[in-house]
C-alpha cells in the first residue's frame, strides 16, 4: 500500500487518521465538502485537499489505495460509488481505527458525554508517565495542541548478576501543537481590556511541529528487602504556543529538557519493624518554563527563564514496635536556583533566585495509634507537627510575596466503628499554627456513603 484516501477527510477524527498514515511516510490525500481551520492544516502539513466531488482526483493504482471514509458522507457521493465499484479497498473510519491499533494495546472509551474529555486525560497521564503512547481524539486537546501524538518507545530490564540488574528506557515524540485565540470583547467605560478582540471576532491561530527524546537508565542492587539504586534520565516538558490573550501578543518556548541524577537506598530492616527511604539528587534545567508577571502589560505571560538546578536531599523513617503504634518522620532539602548564565553564556534575569513555592528545608514528625475495641471498633490518635521554611511566591524573588518559615501542628482523634459494609466515624480534629487555631467535630460514614452525616462542632 503506497497511497491512503479519505473521503470526508475534514472531520476531527479523519483528520488525525490522516495524520498518522502520512506520519508513517504514505502518500495521503482526501475530499471534503467544504475548507474549514482543519483542512487547512492538512494543506499546510503537505497532505492534498480538495473540495470537490472529482473521481479524477482519486489515486489511479486501485490494488495500491486503502480508502477510507466518514459515515457522514451520503451514498450518492459520486467517488464514493467510483471507488466501491472500481476494486478499491474500502473501509469506515471505525474499521481503519481497527487495523491501526490491532496487535497493540488499546484503550477505547465510549458512552454518551465526556468522550473527549476522557480520552485527552488518559493520553495526558500516559504521555507524561514513563510509557507513552498514541493518541487519537475526538477534538483538539489544548495541553497538547493537536488531535495527535504519536510516540515510538522500548523499555527493558537486564539481570547482570544475581540481585544486580540493569533497566534501560527510551522514547521518542512526534507531536504537533496548535494554539488559537478569538474574541468579541469590546473595551469597557473605564478602558479595560482584559480580553483583546480579534478582527470581526475571527480565530487567529499558529501551529509548530516538535520531534524530541528521552530516555532513562537505572542500576540497583536488592540486598534482601532493600533496594539500593542509581538512576540517571533526560526528561522533557513540551513547547508552549500561546497567546496571550491578544492576537498579538503570542508566546512561544522551545521545550524544557532536565538532565536528573539520582541515588538513594530504601526498604525495611528489623524484621519489618523499620522502613526508610533515603535519596540525594541533582536535576539540570535548560529552558526552564515559567511564568511572569508583565507590568506593562498588567498581565501574566509565559516565560524562558534558561538554565536552572536543584540539588536536594530526601529521608523518611518509620517504626512501629508494636501493632497498634507507629512512629514517622521525614526531612527533604531542596536548593533549586536559576544558574547565574544561559546556555549561551548570557547572564539571566532571575540569576541566582530560589523557585517559587520551594522550601529549603521541611520536615514532619508524628504518630499513628490506634487501639482495637471489640465489635470491630477501634479507637485512634494521630498527631503530627510539620515545618516549611520561607518560600517566595514569584521566580523574581520580591521581598513583599514571600512566606516567612512556619510550623503547624496537627492532630485527630476519635472512635471508627464498622457494623457492616459502612464505616462510621466520630472524630475530632484540630490544627494549630502561628496564624489559626481551627478544630472540628463530624460524623462520617465511610464506604458505600461517603458524606458527612452532620457537623457536631465547629469554631474557628
Amino acid at each position: 500500500m503506497t497511497d491512503v484516501y479519505f473521503i470526508g477527510i475534514g472531520g476531527i477524527g479523519m483528520s488525525a487518521i490522516a495524520r498518522y498514515f502520512k506520519f508513517k511516510g504514505l502518500r495521503v490525500s482526501g475530499y471534503d465538502r467544504t475548507p474549514s481551520p482543519l483542512t487547512d492544516r492538512l494543506q499546510a502539513e503537505g497532505i492534498e485537499v480538495h473540495f470537490k466531488d472529482d473521481v479524477s482526483c482519486i489515486p489511479e493504482d486501485a490494488s495500491e489505495t486503502l480508502v477510507i471514509y466518514t459515515p457522514a458522507v451520503p451514498d450518492t457521493l459520486e467517488e464514493l460509488k467510483y471507488v466501491r465499484e472500481n476494486g478499491y479497498r474500502v473501509v469506515k473510519r471505525s474499521k481503519a481505527l481497527g487495523e491501526i491499533t490491532a496487535g497493540q494495546t488499546c484503550l477505547a472509551v465510549a458512552g454518551t458525554h465526556g468522550k473527549t474529555t476522557t480520552s485527552t486525560l488518559i493520553a495526558h497521564i500516559l504521555t507524561e508517565g514513563a510509557n507513552g503512547c498514541s493518541a487519537f481524539l475526538g477534538g483538539i486537546s489544548k495541553n497538547y495542541g493537536t488531535n495527535l501524538a504519536l510516540e515510538v518507545f522500548a523499555d527493558g530490564s537486564y539481570k547482570i548478576w544475581r540481585n544486580l540488574n540493569l533497566t534501560l528506557g527510551l522514547r521518542g515524540t512526534y507531536e504537533h501543537q496548535e494554539s488559537g485565540y478569538s474574541s468579541t470583547t469590546v473595551p469597557s467605560m473605564f478602558g479595560v481590556v482584559l480580553y483583546n478582540p480579534t478582527e470581526g471576532g475571527r480565530k487567529v491561530s499558529t501551529s509548530k511541529n516538535y520531534w524530541s527524546w528521552v530516555g532513562r537508565v537505572a542500576l540497583n542492587y536488592m540486598v534482601g528487602r532493600n533496594n539500593i539504586y542509581v538512576s540517571a534520565s533526560r526528561g522533557r516538558r513540551p513547547g508552549v504556543i500561546y497567546y496571550n490573550n491578544s492576537p498579538e501578543l503570542l508566546s512561544t518556548l522551545k521545550p524544557e529538557i532536565i538532565y536528573s541524577y539520582e541515588g538513594g537506598v530504601k526498604g525495611s530492616v528489623f524484621g519489618g519493624h523499620v522502613s526508610y527511604d533515603f535519596c540525594a539528587y541533582y536535576y539540570d534545567w535548560y529552558h526552564f518554563q515559567t511564568s511572569r508577571f508583565d507590568q506593562s502589560l498588567s498581565r501574566y505571560i509565559a516565560d524562558d527563564a534558561g538554565r536552572a538546578h536543584s540539588l536536594g536531599v530526601e529521608a523518611s523513617l518509620a517504626w512501629s514496635p508494636v501493632r497498634q503504634l507507629t512512629l514517622f518522620a521525614n526531612y527533604a532539602y531542596i536548593d533549586g536556583k536559576f544558574n547565574d548564565k544561559d546556555e549561551d553564556g548570557k547572564a539571566q534575569e532571575y540569576a541566582g533566585h530560589r523557585f517559587r513555592l520551594t522550601p529549603k528545608n521541611s520536615f514532619m514528625v508524628g504518630a499513628d495509634v490506634e487501639i482495637p475495641l471489640k465489635e470491630a471498633s477501634c479507637l485512634y490518635f494521630r498527631p503530627t507537627y510539620s515545618y516549611k521554611s520561607k518560600v517566595y511566591f514569584e521566580d523574581s524573588n520580591e521581598t513583599e510575596l514571600t512566606q516567612k518559615g512556619f510550623g503547624l501542628s496537627n492532630f485527630s482523634a476519635g472512635w471508627t466503628f464498622k457494623p457492616n459494609k459502612v464505616c462510621y466515624e466520630l472524630g475530632i480534629f484540630g490544627k494549630i499554627s502561628s496564624t489559626r487555631n481551627i478544630s472540628s467535630m463530624l460524623v462520617t460514614p465511610v464506604g458505600k456513603s461517603a458524606s458527612p452525616l452532620m457537623s457536631v462542632a465547629r469554631a474557628r
